[in-house]
Parts: structure tokens; C-alpha cells; sequence
């Protein structure tokens, strides 16, 4: 029974773990996405 539940627990920590990794990176993704928009907004004024 105990061994169940550290099994459980221990998927549970990778699946969070995951998740976690996954919205970092699409934050990274839009952040990115952002800032390109920003400079071409810039280089628009500019011109």
C-alpha cells in the first residue's frame, strides 16, 4: 500500500514538474513573440 503511494506521489512530482517546465517556456514563446512585435512597432515609427 505505502509503496502505491510513493509511486503516486512521485509521478504526481514529475507531472507537475512537467507542466511547470511547459509553462515556462510558452510564457519565454509569447514574452518573445511580444518583444518582436514591440521592435517592429518601433522600426514602423522610426521610419
Amino acid at each position: 500500500m505505502m509503496l502505491m503511494v510513493e509511486i503516486l506521489s512521485f509521478v504526481i512530482k514529475i507531472v507537475i514538474g512537467i507542466l511547470v517546465i511547459e509553462s515556462k517556456s510558452i510564457n519565454l514563446g509569447i514574452e518573445t513573440q511580444n518583444k518582436t512585435l514591440q521592435d517592429n512597432t518601433l522600426r514602423d515609427q522610426m521610419l
